[in-house]
């Protein structure tokens, strides 16, 4: 270090004499600052997976079917990751491109403690995200007896006849 009045300067000095001093105890300063600190910026290509929605449709009788659509917001594909819905496997996603969103449909049971069920992508962190603190999605379980009004037998319909017109005929 040079002081001069009030300026006080670092120097990187030459490798003898009294400057020798000042570059072995500066230099490390400097390089170790550098990678410690860098630009700020990560330069890892690394995909941020997350649930976008979830739909469910009651298809009659039987099970629900439930679709989930899940996004990448990284800049890095994803390969071969799961998604759940609670404790269950899903599905699976062979690969996902950055910035692309894709949806799985599956037959899906609404048994479960609580009125909400949790969609987890990637829940086994296979893939190395940029965030993995947003791969969760509450959604509401469906009422257990919506499809079951649609599945409740009614009366055998009974066939009706109509006058053929070319068209249609005696349903007999």
């Amino acid at each position: 270090m040079i002081k001069r009045g009030s300026d006080t300067r670092f120097t990187l000095g030459f490798p003898f004499g009294a400057r020798a001093i000042q570059r072995t105890f500066l230099l490390p300063f400097v390089v170790g600052w550098a990678i410690a600190c860098g630009d700020g910026n990560d330069h890892q290509q690394r995909p941020d997976l997350r649930p976008l929605s979830s739909n469910i449709v009651c298809p009659g009788c039987g099970p629900y079917l439930l679709t989930i659509c899940v996004g990448n917001d990284g800049n890095a594909a994803a390969e071969d990751f799961d998604v759940w819905v609670d404790t269950v496997p899903f599905g699976t996603f062979r690969s996902l491109a950055p910035g692309d969103q894709e949806c799985l449909d599956a037959r899906y049971s609404h048994t479960g403690p609580g009125p909400t069920a949790l969609i987890n992508v990637d829940p086994e962190n296979k893939v190395e995200e940029q965030n993995e603190d947003n791969n969760t999605l509450a959604f509401p379980r469906p009422n257990p007896t919506g499809c079951d009004i649609i599945c409740t037998p009614g009366p055998t319909p009974v066939p009706t006849h109509k006058a053929a017109t070319g068209i249609e005929r005696d349903l007999r």
